[in-house]
């Protein structure tokens, strides 16, 4: 019961947003109502004081007596070591304990081996640790508070101040022992080793980024992590053997030790420790919701902010969902598929169906084809995983040759997902809406006497009325959107119309990764229609190199296409073996893009006869006209240039500006703001950037002539959802992933 308000806490506090504190206890009292129906009142408040005063305590133990360290002075203090995680690309993560600050997690230095147990001594300095600025992105801030982490730490120099105990060393030397292995089996599998690393181990380490957006976007991230379902495939053969006859002590010891065994062999990341743990239970205890509970208190006891990280939750939904959807999905499809196909499909279906809520967190698509996707992906990754331990043993002690079947499946499930992207195609839900149906999914497997019958009717049209509200919302979407991606100091504009898409300039190259990326895969978005570079500079170029590694781009467009010094020197840092016309393609004045009859991209800035050097005067200048509403792009544009093309341009009136050179002194003047009178002027700027932009003056300019500033540097990414008469202007609101309007017009 405990449990079970638990999870309906955090799956209310991850969909809805209410503390967990409120979740909690409206979930507790709910249920604890319906069970008791009001006949054992004392039995009810007993057992709720009991929950509140367990939650209290932990929160207050969590919290209490830690310091709030000087952000980005240099320190020095002590700690212990509770874990150490290594990864295959050599990196180690430790997590340790300090008085003073709480729990830390933080990566080791180079020349310093940690091992658990030990007391070191830390000097470097605490961060604040990144929030998202664009959808999609990588909530580092979150992600660390889910491990009862409070503040970002950067070590500079690590020392042993009191050496680990006897067993903790002999415990770290047998996991340098597998590590040695791990390095060695993986090694086998030639090109496919990053994906084996992380299907059989765990360790995503060394896949390549293009190959994990692939999975992601797919929604099937989860399978480059050992989960339960890996676990169970690891165990298939033993499993097999042992189930046997009847089940006593002797073969539930063999199970466990075996179990032991192959975590020690992946690794005993937190996947692995959770999957090892939850298997383990659950063969040993005399029925599989028993083996489930008991896991997940041993857990939450070992680490109590296990509760809140999505791996666990994962986990355990996708086996209570094994346990009370296994034997309905048996019945309905044994007279289709035969008992032997059922037996094995059945489970794989069950699990993908109890994990669905949070597959949905990370690809937002639902549908008949992401679920089948998802169902078979897991079937080959589990079948895969089922040939691993015999293929690794056999090929390491015999013939390399034996690691082939695991290695087929491998092959087999990268040209499934490649081939399935190719058609991936879904729905996306509203939080609301997939909380409701997550509510009805447990009250459908519930006892039908104590909560269906309460709950089932009112679920339904609370899911009615949401669906209603979605298909409004359908209805009534923009014709166009626009956003401005927070790319720090850098550019980006990512422009959507009539199912087709334009990318304007991409920020940095890590910036194409980290901002950019996320949000093309926020938007479902597998390739950009039409990829414009405004100019040559790498705050504008270089996140536009890093999404044509990927394919995600074609050929960029570009006002300077030949190959001086500063393109061969672009060249040869990322594009290594190709000409400059491989990548890149001549765009200049004149050239028009219509995304429909009424959204059309005109460059009118510069001629093909007066681009030099693809530096900052010959950016294109790009007027976006959408259904009555206008935009300009100007790029790094200097005011001499912006007069140059107002001397043989009528722009006309603006409705949005762009503001060149991320608010410089030296673009946006006076005569482009007379001439075009913008009411909104977007800036795009890195906060406390080392040019001080946007400039006071540039700023003086802007506000002389009416026209509202709005910026990246205060809003993050920002949003233009224009209509047929009528745009609206919206800011990523940073650390709570929604937005809120900031102009309407």
């Amino acid at each position: 019961m405990p449990s079970l308000c638990l999870f309906l806490s955090i799956l209310i506090r991850v969909f809805l947003g209410l503390s967990y504190m409120t979740a909690f206890v409206s979930v507790s009292s709910v249920l604890l109502l319906i069970i008791c129906k009001g006949r054992d009142k004392a039995m009810f408040s007993c057992f709720l004081a009991i929950l509140l005063m367990a939650y209290s305590c932990c929160y207050l133990a969590a919290y209490r007596g830690h310091e709030t360290p000087d952000i980005g002075r240099n320190l020095s203090f002590e700690c212990k070591i509770h874990s150490v995680e290594k990864t295959l690309d050599g990196v180690s993560r430790i997590r340790a304990y300090s008085s003073e600050f709480g729990f830390l997690e933080f990566k080791s230095v180079e020349g310093f081996e940690p091992v658990a147990g030990e007391w070191i001594s830390c000097e470097g300095y605490f961060f604040e640790p990144d929030v998202p600025r664009d959808p999609g992105q990588f909530d580092y801030k979150s992600y660390l508070a889910r491990k009862g982490v409070e503040h970002a730490f950067k070590p500079d120099f690590l020392s042993t101040v009191k050496p680990a105990s006897i067993l903790n060393r002999f415990l770290d030397l047998i996991e340098e022992r597998s590590f040695d292995l791990r390095c060695e089996i993986i090694d086998m599998y030639g090109e496919y080793g990053p994906l084996a690393s992380s299907v059989f181990l765990g360790d995503s380490s060394l896949i390549e980024d293009s190959e994990r957006a692939l999975f992601k976007r797919n929604g099937c991230a989860h399978i480059l992590a050992v989960s339960g379902t890996h676990f169970a495939g690891f165990l298939a053969l033993l499993t097999y053997f042992l189930d046997k006859g009847r089940k006593n002590n002797r073969k539930r010891a063999l199970y466990v030790i075996f179990c032991v065994i192959l975590a020690s062999l992946t690794g005993w990341s937190s996947s692995v420790t959770r999957s090892c743990v939850m298997c383990s239970s659950s063969y040993c205890s005399k029925d599989p919701l028993s083996g489930l509970c008991t896991a997940c208190i041993v857990m939450m006891v070992a680490d109590p902010y296990c509760a809140v990280s999505y791996g666990f939750l994962m986990t355990s939904c996708a086996s209570m969902a094994i346990i009370y959807l296994t034997p309905l999905i048996n019945l309905r499809l044994k007279p289709y598929l035969g008992k032997k196909m059922t037996t094995v499909i059945a489970p794989v279906t069950a699990s993908q169906i109890g994990m669905m809520p949070f597959i949905s967190l990370t690809s937002q698509r639902f549908g008949v084809i992401p679920a089948l996707v998802q169902i078979t992906t897991s079937f080959i990754a589990s079948s895969a995983c089922s040939f691993f331990v015999p293929s690794a043993i056999l090929a390491k002690c015999f013939l390399p040759v034996f690691i082939f079947p695991s290695e087929a499946m491998l092959v087999l499930l990268m040209k499934f997902i490649r081939i399935a992207d190719k058609f991936y195609a879904g729905f996306s839900l509203g939080n609301f809406t997939g909380a409701v149906v997550i509510l009805l999914a447990i009250t459908i497997l519930c006892d039908p006497s104590v909560i269906a019958k309460k709950l089932k009717k009112p679920l339904l049209l609370l899911l009615l009325v949401s669906l209603c509200f979605s298909v409004a919302d359908k209805i009534s979407s923009p014709n166009a959107t626009a956003v401005f991606i927070d790319v720090g100091q850098g550019d980006s504009c990512l422009i959507m119309a009539a199912g087709k898409t334009v990318l304007i300039d991409g920020g940095t190259y890590d910036a194409g990764k980290d901002n950019v990326l996320p949000v093309l895969e926020y938007h479902d978005i597998r390739h950009i229609d039409v990829t414009i570079a405004t100019h040559w500079d790498s705050d504008h170029l270089g996140g536009l190199i890093y999404l044509y590694q990927q394919g995600i781009t074609g050929k960029i467009y570009t006002s300077f296409v030949k190959s001086e010094p500063k393109q061969l020197q672009v060249m040869d840092e990322y594009l290594e073996g190709f000409d400059v016309t491989d990548v890149f393609e001549s765009m200049n004045e004149g050239d028009i893009i219509s995304l429909d009859d009424n959204c059309t991209l005109q460059v009118i800035y510069p001629s093909s006869d007066e681009v030099s050097d693809g530096e900052n005067e010959d950016s294109l200048v790009i007027r976006l006209i959408c259904y009555g509403t206008t935009m300009l792009f100007t790029g790094d544009l200097g005011i001499e240039s912006e007069d140059k093309l107002l001397d043989r341009y009528d722009i006309g009136n603006v409705d949005i500006l762009k503001a060149g050179h991320h608010g410089s002194e030296f673009s946006t003047g006076n005569r482009l703001l007379d001439e075009i009178s913008p009411d909104i002027c977007i800036i795009s700027a890195g906060v406390g950037n080392q040019y001080g932009h946007p400039s006071e003056k540039t700023l003086g300019r802007l506000r002389k002539h009416d026209t509202e500033v709005i910026s990246t540097q205060d809003y993050g990414a920002i949003t233009i959802d224009i209509y047929a008469d009528r745009y609206t202007i919206s800011g990523f609101l940073i650390g709570h992933g929604k937005y809120v309007d900031v102009v309407y017009n």
